[in-house]
């Protein structure tokens, strides 16, 4: 799939005859045409009218010219030898005026003065050249003889005592392979090999070769930025966690458990419900809020199905190609030898040293396609950034010392280098490829991938790379479309979170943007602002001019400035605003344009390649027009309704460097607002970047008037996740949510009611909504509840106690609440009360402050033994619930004295009376004081509450000597009787006790001792010594009880001697024979059944 768009305009044409060259390649905008007459011929493109020539020493096959030394190398023929040659200076027309120097390289040294000469070096090698190569970084020559590269270094050597430096070359490196590539690229390190049938791009490494240390290369390496112009928008760091990172905490909230389900059965929370990670969710409706809510069928993506669409070209034609993508070792159908050249590391302190080739890429044709197929038109180009660089990882000082071997291959801006444009093309199609400048850890940068198919019109004859875009020479004419390369290499160099920095997807269509018919053209060349075009004459025009000798044409198109392409395509996009893909796709295009064009005037402003000088303003303008392109790109994804692309804005217009307020201003203000417009407010609020600041004149005031009006929701939103919006507690915000708690009247309102007390508003209002809803407010924004003072410990903020001074209830079950979710500790809460209540004067009275503890305590401990169906499931007690347990003991102990003034709790709804909080009571504590006397309904309630709690089986001894030390040192407390008759372990005190002052509990307490036949006895005996009529009445039920309970033989020695007691030893004979009796029926019924 290419869309076609017609967006790409040259600028304007030149037309030039010329003599038929034997090789051509162009210097920048100059442009060199070797004829068969031993000579180069030199244009300026940009002035038709100057030219010139120079000689060189045969016919010339093949020529490439380097940026680095500005030399020009040639290949050469004479009768059946071919010469390598370089040549210097060639473009000084006063030099190449004088007799050509002639000197062999590494032989001969150059000239000991400074003036310049026309030289030619010639390179000694064999005979059996097939081509030739430069890299375009280095300057390095390579030289292809067969299945053998050999690399010359280039280099600027002196001849002592003269300080002049000549251009001179070395050989360094040979690499020995086990087939005959056809054409060879060299770009840093990197080579790039091509036959008909196969591609092999690989890396050479230098390693360390030494056993007593670990291999040591030039392989790992992290980005970092050093340049003024890169954009540092990295968020500030976060304080406490907001509600959204609490979205998968599964929180427990008492106070909605005790109101929803008051027969204490505990239904699943629906956040605990675990999904498979493929899960598929049907039926569900769209939310913009929760991201795991959507329309329909929830899609899983393949990685596999995801990268073959993404080879959008190829899906309209087969598969030609078989590839491995590194980095990995050397496949095994390919051999790759490195050999150094030991003259040429001869300054290496490392004893030893060898070459190791790592496999970038390895493409070949399949089998069935060899026939109808080849490969061909091998290009590789770097990207480099001045922004940023490569740092290595760090290395030992003790082992630095031998680590100081450098790489020939690489240039001194290798640090600088982002990546490599790798293309290839078969006869119809062209495959791009992006290739990291280094190879990095797993999972840093985007690594080696296959990036594009290009479907080409017809059979493709020659193609040269833009930065930002692709031209090609078919048979159709000349073809123009946008280059992906840019989008592989900005994810390569920096962090794309789509927070704060954001790119075009690389999934982007690749367009075809121009599409002209030339005829006879046979060559494509691109200089530093022109497109060549060199044709053929036709057969007619051959008859016309056969004494002609310029017959041939040059094409030197005038290439449009990026600014020029960006608004060309800004144009058709604005024309295809109501087609929503063809108008994003071109402004995503014109995006990259601008973006890789940025990049790279930057580079060529500190490298000023070709002597092209690069002005700040220049650099300027299109900066300005990158920022725009940011605009225009925010602006499009704001009208989107889905969270996955409109908060694509926000990076968007952080990346324009627009100020806050002017972007407000550009935005489309509605009611209700857009949610894009809603997620670039709470995203400048909530996660600001570092040259974002709401402090900034007018901006929290406009934000305010903006939402307050048009969005009251977000508004409270951010005034509970935003300390610095809190901190304007502006009384236009107050108006806006009083005045929506007083229309919808409390339903719904508790977000408002609590931004409302948040900035200043009065507490009441958190009395008017629901207090289920109040809860899971305060839950889910928790971290509102707390502060901390400067120097001082962490304690309650200003919310919570107006929380605690309220609603008391409310504020003791959401510090449960807390523990229960493990956002807190039972210690953290208890020195949090007891730093802010304790300590400090927030109520009138400390009575208030002491109720809140007991209050708190008795919440947890209620809600721990509710949620709990075995008592032993919880012991033993930690030590902050141990003490804990005593405090609330203590607390109990003392309201029984001085009766503490609890707070209103009609609202507290729990399934159980204060005498069951813990555990159902004994029966026989209702029969023994205070509830045999009047007594004031607060302490009995307190004395219920305690005697529950000694009930309940969590009071060890610790607690129980404890309540028994306190109602010894308190005589005449109420109710002290059954406190020690749950505590004491003297059985016979406490039944001497009851018999003096409640004889009626006797039978229920001694029923609660259970078989412990001396409690029995001494309970019979006071009885038995006594006249009264109740003692009468007790002694009977006893009798009746114990005449159940044990045998004869135990009731003779409990019961005293005497003859009313005999009755009750018959009628235990009695009830023995009878169970004999029937454990003998049982047993013949088993055995007749049997």
């Amino acid at each position: 799939m290419v869309r076609v768009l017609s967006v790409h305009h040259f600028t304007s044409q030149d037309v030039i005859p010329c003599r038929e060259p034997v090789a051509s390649t162009v210097a920048g905008n100059l442009l060199l045409l070797a004829s068969n007459l031993h000579q180069v011929n030199v244009r300026d493109l940009s002035n038709t009218q100057d030219f010139f020539s120079f000689p060189t020493v045969d016919l010339v096959c093949k020529m490439e010219f380097s940026a680095v030394g500005r030399y020009l190398v040639t290949l050469e023929k004479r009768e059946e030898e071919v010469f390598v040659r370089v040549y210097i200076n060639w473009w000084n027309q006063e030099a190449v005026q004088q007799p050509m120097r002639a000197r062999v390289a590494a032989v001969t040294p150059g000239m000991n003065k400074e003036e310049q000469s026309f030289e030619m070096i010639e390179i000694l090698c064999s005979k059996e050249i097939s081509n030739i190569s430069v890299c375009p970084s280095t300057g390095n020559l390579v030289i292809l003889r067969d299945s053998t590269i050999t690399i010359y270094r280039y280099t600027l050597a002196n001849q002592p005592p003269s300080k002049f430096k000549y251009i001179d070359f070395q050989e360094c490196i040979k690499i020995h392979l086990n087939y005959s590539p056809t054409e060879i690229k060299i770009t840093e390190d990197i080579i790039a090999c091509l036959t008909a049938s196969m591609a092999h791009v690989f890396k050479v490494k230098l390693e360390e070769s030494s056993e007593e240390s670990v291999l040591r290369s030039l392989s790992m390496y992290s980005f970092s930025s050093e340049s003024e112009t890169s954009m540092d928008c990295s968020p500030m760091k976060a304080g406490q966690p907001t509600a959204e990172t609490l979205a998968t905490k599964l929180l427990n909230n008492v106070t909605e458990r005790r109101r929803i389900d008051s027969s204490c059965e505990r239904d699943l929370p629906s956040s605990a419900v675990v999904k498979h990670p493929n899960h598929v969710t049907l039926g569900r409706r769209r939310s913009e809020d929760n991201s795991e809510m959507y329309e329909g069928i929830q899609v899983i993506p393949n990685p596999l199905v995801d990268r073959e669409e993404r080879e959008l070209g190829s899906l309209s034609s087969p598969h030609i190609l078989e590839q491995l993508i590194g980095p990995c070792p050397t496949p095994p159908h390919i051999s790759v030898t490195v050999e150094l050249i030991p003259s040429a590391f001869i300054q290496s302190t490392v004893k030893k040293i060898q070459g190791v080739a790592l496999t970038l890429v390895s493409a070949r044709i399949s089998e069935v396609e060899k026939n109808v197929e080849r490969l061909g038109l091998l290009r590789l180009q770097p990207v480099y950034w001045r922004e940023y660089r490569v740092r290595r990882s760090k290395v030992p000082e003790a082992d630095s010392a031998t680590n100081t071997t450098h790489n020939p291959l690489q240039s001194l801006m290798h640090s600088h280098l982002m990546s490599m444009t790798l293309m290839f093309a078969s006869v119809h199609e062209g495959y791009l490829y992006h290739i990291p400048g280094h190879v990095r850890r797993v999972g840093k940068g985007v690594g080696v991938q296959k990036i594009g198919t290009y479907p080409f019109t017809s059979p493709v004859n020659n193609i040269v790379l833009e930065p930002f875009l692709l031209h090609a020479l078919t048979d159709t004419g000349l073809e123009t479309y946008t280059l992906r390369s840019g989008y592989h290499t900005v994810r390569e160099a920096q962090k794309i979170d789509d927070v704060t920095n954001a790119c075009p997807p690389n999934s982007t269509p690749i367009c075809l943007i121009g599409l002209r018919p030339f005829l006879g053209v046979m060559n494509l060349l691109l200089g530093t602002n022109r497109l060549v075009l060199l044709s053929s004459p036709t057969p007619h025009s051959l008859k016309q001019a056969d004494e002609c000798e310029e017959d041939w044409t040059v094409y030197s198109l005038h290439l449009p400035p990026s600014t020029t392409v960006y608004q060309d395509m800004l144009t058709v996009a604005e024309m295809n605003a109501g087609a929503p893909h063809g108008h994003l796709q071109l402004l995503c295009e014109a995006h990259m344009v601008l973006r890789t064009s940025l990049h790279r005037l930057t580079w060529m402003q500190v490298m000023k390649p070709n002597g092209v000088e690069v002005s700040s303003e220049e650099i300027d303008a299109l900066r300005n027009s990158y920022k725009e392109s940011c605009l225009k790109l925010a602006d499009h994804y704001l009208q989107y309704e889905e969270k996955r692309k409109y908060s694509l804005a926000t990076p968007y217009y952080r990346m324009s460097g627009l100020p806050i307020m002017e972007v407000i201003e550009r935005l489309s203000l509605e009611n209700p607002l857009q949610a894009g417009v809603r997620n670039y407010v709470e995203e400048i609020v909530l996660r600001p970047c570092s040259h974002e600041n709401l402090m900034d004149t007018g901006v929290a005031e406009k934000i305010i008037e903006l939402l307050g009006e048009n969005a009251l929701s977000s508004l409270v939103h951010l005034i509970l996740n935003s300390a610095i919006l809190r901190g304007f507690k502006s009384k236009k915000s107050l108006e806006y949510i009083e005045a929506e708690l007083i229309s919808c009247k409390g339903e719904g309102g508790a977000e408002l009611a609590v931004a409302a007390v948040l900035i200043g508003g009065s507490g009441d209002w958190l009395s008017s909504v629901p207090m289920i809803e109040l809860s899971s407010v305060l839950l889910k924004n928790h971290q509102l509840l707390f502060d901390q003072p400067q120097n001082q410990p962490e304690c309650f903020s200003e919310l919570a106690i107006v929380v605690r001074l309220t609603l008391p209830v409310v504020f003791c079950e959401l510090c449960v609440s807390l523990i229960e979710s493990n956002i807190c500790t039972l210690g953290q809460v208890l020195q949090l009360l007891l730093q802010t209540f304790m300590s400090l004067v927030t109520s009138p009275t400390s009575a208030d402050n002491a109720a809140i503890l007991q209050l708190f305590l008795e919440t947890y401990f209620i809600e721990l033994l509710a949620q709990q169906q075995n008592i032993q499931d919880i012991l033993p007690l930690s030590g902050d619930q141990q003490q804990s347990l005593v405090t609330l003991l203590r607390s109990y102990l003392a309201g029984l004295s001085n009766p503490i003034p609890a707070p209103q709790i009609d609202d507290l709804v729990l399934p159980c009376q204060p005498g069951e909080f813990y555990s159902s009571r004994e029966e026989y504590l209702d029969l023994l004081p205070p509830f045999l006397t009047e007594s004031t309904d607060q302490c009995k309630d307190t004395l219920l509450k305690l005697q529950s709690l000694l009930c309940s089986g969590i009071c060890d001894e610790t607690c129980k000597e404890t309540v028994i030390r306190y109602v010894e040192e308190n005589p005449g407390i109420e109710g002290a009787l059954s406190l020690k008759s749950l505590c004491s372990d003297d059985s016979a005190t406490i039944i001497s006790h009851i018999f003096k002052e409640a004889p009626g509990a006797l039978c229920s307490f001694c029923k609660y001792k259970g078989e412990d036949i001396s409690a029995w006895e001494t309970a019979i005996k006071l009885l038995h010594s006594s006249d009264t009529q109740e003692s009468k009445l007790v002694m009977s039920k006893l009798l009746e009880e114990v005449v159940t309970m044990y045998t004869p033989d135990k009731l003779l020695d409990a019961l005293p001697p005497d003859q009313q007691f005999q009755e009750t030893i018959i009628q235990s004979r009695r009830n023995q024979q009878a169970d004999r009796l029937q454990q003998l029926i049982v047993s013949y019924s088993i055995v007749a059944k049997i």
